[in-house]
Order: C-alpha cells, then structure tokens, then sequence
C-alpha cells in the first residue's frame, strides 16, 4: 500500500482533528489491535520531531471495525505551536508488528487571529 499524500491547516488556538478512514473494496478495514503514530517533522530526514501523536498518548483514536482514525489536538496544544509548516507521516502498526505507511504529506500551522481572554 503506498500512503496517501493529505496536505491539512492546523489552525493555531482551536481544536483540531483530521478524521480518516481506511476502506478496501469499499469496506472499512477493521483496525481491532492497532496502534497508529504520527510524527511532524521540520523535513524528511531531519531527526528532530516537532510533535507527536499516537494511540498511547490518546492524540489518535482508532475506531476499530469501523475503520476509523481520527489524529486530534486540544486548543491549548495547537495555540503553543510555534513552527508554520512541517512534514508528517502516519503509520498504522498491526498487533503482530507489521506497519503500514498510511498517510504523509505537509501541514500548515494558521497563526490565531481572535485570542481568548483567559481569567
């Protein structure tokens, strides 16, 4: 399977989700016994990771046989963003070990225009 290229905004002070689905002749592959990362990246082969999601962090949630996953951000982790724009690959890893590239691409950070007054 080569992964499919998303290119998404973040946009800085908001939540943020990005929600996906993995289908295979039109049926939704179930993901019972994944586990899913996601990293952002300066570039490709720069080591340094700007941020990271996963099951385990609770910043990815699979929806088993529905075939769903759903990377996601609170407001107050996408308003501490500093970088503007990054590279990210998402992988899904089966409970035998075997990953699976799913999804690469770029994201954008929008800076926040309105900010909240926080008391």
């Amino acid at each position: 399977m080569n992964p499919a290229v998303i290119n998404f905004t973040i946009e800085q002070g908001a939540d943020w989700q990005l929600p996906l689905r993995w289908t295979g002749a039109g049926l939704p592959v179930d993901l019972t016994g994944y586990t899913a990362l996601m990293q952002f990246r300066p570039a490709v082969d720069d080591p340094k990771v700007l941020l990271e999601l996963s099951t385990a962090n609770g910043r990815i949630l699979l929806g088993g046989q529905l075939g769903t996953i759903v990377p996601r951000l609170d407001a107050k982790t996408t308003r501490s963003l500093w970088w503007t724009e990054a590279v990210y690959g998402l992988r899904l890893i089966r409970s035998d070990g075997y990953v699976i590239a799913f999804a690469v691409g770029t994201a954008m950070v929008a800076r926040e225009i309105a900010h909240e007054v926080l008391l």
